[in-house]
């Protein structure tokens, strides 16, 4: 499983690209974007909705967070470098030793 923290033009284009393989988890900020992604999928401009099966959006304040964070297998982390430092110190303990981020 992999998850990917940021909603934003990155976050969203790495989550399409990626649950073509694999099982992904989005980490947005607020609910109304993950309840938005999760019954309506992801659409990049240019290209045909798919590529969304594997995503289930979940956001950061979720308490499904810390039960789903420690099976991750790799964390991208999409957000502005300013918002880093505070969201890592708060994911810290939930994130698994065998996380590569």
């Amino acid at each position: 499983m992999l998850t990917i923290l940021g909603g934003g033009a990155i976050g969203l284009f790495l989550a399409s690209l990626f649950s073509k393989d694999d099982d992904v988890i989005l980490i947005t900020h607020s609910i109304i974007q993950s309840n938005k992604i999760n019954s309506d999928g992801i659409y990049v401009s240019g290209l045909k909705k798919i590529y969304t099966k594997n995503v289930l959006s979940i956001s950061f304040n979720s308490p499904k967070l810390n039960k789903i964070l420690p099976y991750s297998k790799l964390l991208f982390i999409c957000l502005k470098s300013y918002d880093t430092k505070n969201v890592l110190l708060k994911l810290k303990k939930t994130i698994s030793e065998n996380t590569i981020i």
